[in-house]
This record gives structure tokens, C-alpha cells and sequence, in this order.
């Protein structure tokens, strides 16, 4: 799994509810989930912003719709947190 840049963080969470755990992980611009197809391997990735210096992810249910959404720590601004909402069927 090639990523092109330096990890900053690495997560494993069910983020499309099936079952199957998804890798996520933020590099230094971007970030990416890698759908997990339940033997071990993963998807092509799926990229998504945020576009700052990214780092520690964590998750829960922001907007109480039942799926799991990210927040990311924007590393070059240490004040500041992206709120990533899942939208997925």
C-alpha cells in the first residue's frame, strides 16, 4: 500500500457500517480510507481533505446520525480541528 507521503495518523474503524473494519490515515495534506473488504485487504483508497498539516484522529457521532465522523487535528495550527461528517449511504 503506497501512500506518497509520510503517514501523521493511522486509525481502524467500521466507518461504513458493514462490518469490516476501514483503515484511514492522514498525511500531510490530505487524508484517505482505504474500505475494507473483511480478509485482510483494502479497497483502492477513497481521498478526502482536510488540506492542512494533519495530525491525531479520533471519532464519534457528531452530527447524531448514527455514523461515525472524524475529527483531525490540524498539526500546523495547533489550535484548530477539522470536523470530517461521514456521508455515506
Amino acid at each position: 500500500m503506497q501512500l506518497g507521503q509520510s503517514a501523521t495518523g493511522v486509525a481502524l474503524k467500521d466507518i461504513c457500517r458493514d462490518g469490516k473494519l476501514d483503515l484511514i490515515v492522514t498525511v500531510e495534506l490530505s487524508a484517505a480510507m482505504f474500505v475494507g473488504q473483511g480478509n485482510g485487504r483494502f479497497y483502492q483508497p477513497l481521498h478526502f481533505g482536510p488540506d492542512r498539516n494533519n495530525g491525531a484522529m479520533a471519532f464519534g457521532d457528531i452530527d447524531a446520525d448514527g455514523k461515525f465522523d472524524a475529527l483531525v487535528g490540524n498539526g500546523g495550527d495547533r489550535s484548530s480541528v477539522s470536523v470530517l461528517l461521514n456521508h455515506t449511504q
